[in-house]
């Protein structure tokens, strides 16, 4: 480059909608809206399942080494003590957050707090999962010399009709609507107090959990011999990964099955594959759709 470039930093927020199944999150660079995503959180069902499993072999195990096991109840601490299947999900919204201040020179992060009155409403059961685990948000914040701003749900609303943002009464569709407009909206609201035009709108699919160690299938074989199962990669390649096929497919690296690769491909189908041409440990992108252009179009591409 013959010129030198500007040297300031543009005041940049992100704008972080949490939820119990669905995210939004939304980052404003000056005045403009650089990049938006819905994340999906792990399925919390899928993993208590899992942990059922794993918690009624291991007392068999047990049971067998030694029926006289004492019981060991009170061998961990209880301080600070956040059960397993929702550490998964904190650990999820911590990854993403991570990627987000490594991208961009994040000051300000403007997040919606979420409170519900389980004591006098009964119908706030995915309000628990969100509440869990703020103070853990929070202080990854502060160690990252970020500052950050708390708001309502109400006042979220205001902000957004106060902006023009419209919301999509269905959470679960791959729509800016459904998330990112109250993360828009929060954004705005702290960086620039005017209207941004949406622009790049990621969906980031991260519920796939592998068996990262389960030393045999719990069903038998026919010779009553217990099968090996995982070890949680497959050919030194961790479950997982983003792969590109020699047929041109991109997919999830997901097991093995008779010296081929499994992988589940854009739309959640197991495929097999006999050769990887390359490896991406990256999010999984399930929908990419740039903001509209003047002839009102959007423009959409699907991806794994």
């Amino acid at each position: 480059m013959l010129e030198q470039t500007r040297t300031e930093t543009p005041k940049t927020t992100l704008g972080y909608d949490p939820g119990g199944k669905f995210e939004g999150l939304s980052v404003v660079c000056g005045r403009e809206n650089n990049l938006s995503n819905k994340l999906d959180l792990p399925d919390k069902k899928q993993i208590v399942r899992k942990m059922e499993e794993r918690s009624r072999l291991r007392r068999a195990r047990r049971h067998r080494n030694c029926r006289r096991r004492p019981a060991r109840f009170n061998n961990r601490s209880r301080k600070g003590y956040i059960a397993p299947s929702q550490m998964v999900i904190i650990c999820s919204r911590l990854k993403i957050l991570k990627e987000y201040l490594r991208i961009y020179p994040i000051q300000n992060v403007a997040m919606e707090d979420v409170n519900f009155n389980h004591s006098k409403y009964r119908y706030g059961k995915y309000f628990s999962t969100v509440e869990i685990g703020k103070n853990i948000i929070r202080k990854f914040f502060r160690d990252n010399n970020v500052n950050l701003f708390e708001y309502q749900g109400y006042e979220t609303k205001e902000f957004r009709d106060k902006y023009g943002y419209k919301k999509t009464s269905s959470k679960k569709v791959d729509s800016f609507n459904s998330h990112c407009s109250d993360s828009l909206a929060l954004a705005v609201e702290v960086n620039c107090k005017e209207y941004v035009k949406p622009g790049l709108f990621l969906v980031v699919d991260d519920k796939y959990r592998c068996v990262k160690r389960k030393l045999h299938d719990t069903q038998y074989n026919k010779d009553g011999i217990r099968e090996r199962y995982s070890y949680g990669n497959v050919k030194g390649i961790k479950k997982g990964r983003i792969i590109g096929t020699r047929n041109g497919n991109v997919g999830q690296l997901c097991g093995e099955d008779r010296g081929s690769f499994r992988y589940y491909d854009g739309e959640g189908k197991r495929m097999k594959t006999i050769k990887i041409l390359w490896i991406n440990n990256q999010f999984k992108i399930k929908r990419v759709e740039v903001a509209q252009s003047s002839t009102g179009q959007a423009h959409v591409v699907p991806c794994a």
